[in-house]
């Protein structure tokens, strides 16, 4: 917006210049491309980010627009031009910017340094990039002098001090550095199907298709959230990238987040190839010192991705308070892993080679709840990237604390093309708002606030040919275009199958005409090369909000099947909670099980497949895959997210929805957060989030030992000590069966006794062998150890009441010999 009679002479008395006839005027005014920008009311600032001069993506910085009554003043010439920045008032002296004639990157060699360059159609913006952190709440000055124009004009100089009054731009918005280690599995079955068994266009499940392999899903997903992370990487952000199987490695260390090595950990990944066993202890392990270095200063977030049970000793377990580290599974008396604060463990698991194994259930909620307040990924399979693109984005919204950067939206569609004209489908939307129909192509809604700093739109597409792309893209708010390939104001990051496009405040196109941050915006498109198929799509959306702030969590007060799932949604704004939203605004989509594993995979009488040499997998894992294989309807009901129930959350304390809801069955259940409300400061705004949780069987130790038989043990798994075989079926109150796949939930006090053995009998019952390391001279069950068994609820067995009759005696039992 060009400066009013009043403020431009109120600039010009602030500044000297020559008397000349035409005069080119620096803008600071509200609504311009300046940033700091003019506050409304026309009396000083708006507030300045520390990161505002930092250039995200190779946009951003602290900008100064030109204004002339004769546009034949531009293009402007600053390579001459002396440009200084003092980050904050206790400095003595500016820092001098040096012209750049492209747009420089984040790096260990110019961190602390400072540069500026000409932006803009017609050249009429000048922008700086200090690669340093603003001081919170504190003075800047940034002046620029001697910008030339073409001849016959008088470009002014430029004094941030001076523009106004005694006003001054202050920086007044941070966040702690971020140190995110990303941790990816690197094992064998990392070369197998993303789904349950063989599918349509998917290939074998040990040889699938390259779309359907996960490693290559993966390398998608953490593809797209760098390019994400890009646009909001500051001065002394971190990265670490880790891969392990049966041992761990990493890239080289913690190094800067920034372009150059989120590129560099991405050509990483692409140049691993999956092979080896899993040991996530190993993995979890290799940069923890690191994180913990300084860790009260920095915001430290790990997020562990894995598709299979752990094989190879050191193992990531718990005890059910902590999290350790052990070199057998069924030992959960090591040493603690640090999880929650000031490191969290967000773990992403893959559960198609074993859903039922105790890694991919029990475990991996475990370690969601004390390391990453709950919030964890578990899904069955993966269909594109997209499937695993919002976890991923939720664990870096968590690392990227301080910046309130949120997931806003989530689209789902296709576009049709059974000839040359473009038809759209029915798009699935995750959110309030309908899908406009756009010619030949689509156009998707979305929602910004009147707080947002910027708003990152991450597009994905795919076709059945590998080849179709969308065209035309468009982003458009109040009657203003923005062409996000062609609009140097875009900050555009690329990649195989996806865009990522992300608008900063103030947002004006690059013909300087600008909107405002809140409202309704679409994104259309059309479609080429997917003539008679269609071009599947997904667009993600987030903002990045100076005030709201939100979080979602899922948890079961009381354990077990039947017991219900408990969904909290706290919001608040500018700190005050946000309260009395009409019903209907906060919900949940919930989809889940309709049966229960552990009796499906118990009750099936389907035998377990031939196991391939290159991964290990239980046995519970190949009975699972050969009733998929099969197609069985029973286990899908019990793995996959079915259905889809809507449950209104309501206000019980101030700013807090909840609801309960049933959880009728064993397995995993997603829940997916909605918001659609409204407050005085952002107006109306809209929150997404998603996230799974395990309900398992909360064992009964009476209607377990009701099932127990000891005898004596084999001596050929332990030859030092005497040993016990004991059998049993662990079950709730209900009856249902903890089923196959848990035999790593088992231990003993090893100070008493060793488990030398657990067959997994594959119809809930399992045989252990005990080993009884202590000197005591046993002669009947009285003196036998406690048996622990791990789950939802941490039940102890005591053996010594296993056979008793009703007059109260023990069956005695016959010790193997030494």
């Amino acid at each position: 917006m060009i400066l009013t009679r009043t403020s431009l002479l109120a600039l010009l008395a602030s500044v000297s210049a020559p008397a000349l006839a035409q005069n080119v005027t620096p803008s600071i005014a509200d609504g311009s491309n300046s940033a700091p920008q003019l506050n409304m009311a026309g009396t000083g600032y708006k507030e300045l980010d520390v990161r505002q001069a930092v250039p995200s993506g190779g946009k951003g910085g602290i900008k100064v627009q030109y204004f002339a009554d004769d546009q034949a003043a531009f293009p402007l010439k600053p390579a001459a031009a002396l440009v200084k920045l003092r980050p904050n008032k206790l400095q003595p002296s500016e820092v001098t910017c040096t012209y750049s004639s492209v747009t420089q990157e984040l790096s260990a060699a110019n961190v602390g340094k400072c540069f500026f360059h000409e932006i803009g159609g017609t050249a009429d913006t000048i922008q700086i990039h200090y690669f340093g952190l603003l001081t919170r709440n504190d003075e800047i000055r940034y002046t620029i002098s001697g910008v030339l124009a073409q001849p016959g004009f008088n470009v002014l100089p430029f004094d941030s001090n001076t523009a106004f009054a005694g006003a001054k731009p202050i920086a007044n918005v941070g966040r702690n550095p971020a140190r995110l280690v990303l941790v990816f599995d690197k094992s064998g079955s990392m070369d197998w199907s993303a789904q349950p068994a063989g599918s349509p266009g998917c290939g074998s499940f040990s040889s699938p298709l390259p779309a359907c392999r996960r490693w290559n899903i993966l390398n998608d997903a953490a593809t797209q959230m760098a390019n994400v992370a890009k646009a909001y990487a500051t001065p002394g952000d971190e990265l670490g990238v880790v891969f392990f199987d049966s041992t761990a490695s990493n890239t080289g260390g913690l190094g800067a987040l920034n372009g150059t090595t989120l590129n560099a950990a991405l050509g990483a990944l692409a140049a691993h190839a999956p092979g080896g066993s899993t040991s996530i202890g190993a993995g979890v392990e290799n940069l923890k010192a690191s994180l913990l270095s300084d860790a009260g200063t920095h915001q430290n977030t790990m997020l562990l991705f894995t598709d299979g049970e752990q094989n190879t000793a050191p193992f990531l377990t718990s005890d059910g308070t902590k999290l350790q580290i052990n070199l057998a599974q069924n030992l959960p008396f090591g040493p603690s892993w640090v999880g929650g604060e000031p490191v969290s463990l967000c773990p992403f698991r893959l559960r198609t080679d074993d859903p039922a194994g105790a890694d991919g259930t029990v475990t991996l909620q475990k370690v969601a709840d004390l390391g990453c307040d709950g919030h964890m990924g578990s899904p069955l399979k993966l269909l594109t990237p997209v499937d695993l693109t919002p976890f991923f984005l939720e664990v870096l919204n968590k690392t990227l604390i301080g910046d309130k950067l949120e997931l806003i939206s989530v689209t789902n569609g296709a576009l049709w093309t059974p000839a040359r004209v473009i038809t759209p489908t029915v798009i699935r939307r995750l959110g309030n708002g309908v899908v406009r129909r756009l010619g030949n192509g689509v156009s998707i809604p979305f929602r910004t606030s009147t707080q947002d700093g910027a708003v990152t739109l991450l597009l994905n597409w795919s076709s059945p040919n590998g080849e179709g792309m969308p065209t035309d893209l468009k982003i458009a708010k109040d009657g203003i275009d923005f062409e996000p390939l062609r609009d140097s104001n875009v900050i555009l990051s690329r990649g195989k199958g996806h865009l990522v496009m992300t608008l900063r405040a103030p947002f004006c196109n690059d013909r300087r005409q600008c909107v405002k941050p809140g409202g309704d915006w679409t994104l259309g498109f059309a479609a080429s090369g997917v003539q008679g198929a269609s071009l599947n799509h997904s667009l993600i959306v987030l903002g990045d909000n100076a005030t709201l702030a939100s979080a979602f969590r899922v948890d079961q007060p009381v354990p077990g099947i039947g017991q219900p799932l408990r969904l909290t949604a706290r919001l608040a704004d500018a700190g005050a909670p946000i309260r009395k939203l009409p019903a209907g605004a906060v919900y949940a989509l919930i989809s889940g099980p309709t049966a229960s594993l552990g009796n499906v995979l118990s009750q099936s009488r389907t035998q377990p497949g031939r196991g391939n040499e290159r991964d290990a997998v239980s046995l519970a894992g190949a009975k699972a895959a050969a009733m998929f294989a099969a197609g069985g309807k029973d286990i899908f009901a019990a793995t996959a997210f079915n259905g889809q129930l809507k449950v209104p959350l309501k206000e019980t304390a101030r700013g807090v929805y909840t609801a309960l809801t049933p959880a009728p069955f064993e397995g995993v259940y997603r829940v997916t957060f909605m918001v659609d409300a409204k407050t005085p400061l952002n107006g109306p705004f809209q929150r997404t989030y998603m996230v799974d949780r395990y309900v398992g069987v909360a064992i009964d130790a009476a209607a377990t030992l009701a099932t127990a038989t000891i005898g004596a043990g084999s001596p050929d798994l332990c030859r030092r000590g005497r040993c016990i075989a004991v059998r049993l079926r662990p079950v709730d109150q209900r009856g249902n069966l903890t089923g196959p796949g848990k035999g790593a939930l088992f231990s003993v006090d090893p100070k008493r006794a060793t488990i030398a053995d657990v067959t997994d009998q594959l119809d809930g019952s399992y045989a252990l062998t005990i080993a009884l390391t202590d000197t005591r001279d046993l002669t009947d069950t009285r003196d036998l150890p406690d048996l622990v068994i791990g789950g939802p609820v941490r039940v102890v067995l005591p053996l010594s009441s296993v056979g008793k009759r009703s007059s109260g005696k023990s069956v005695r039992w016959s010790a193997s010999p030494r």
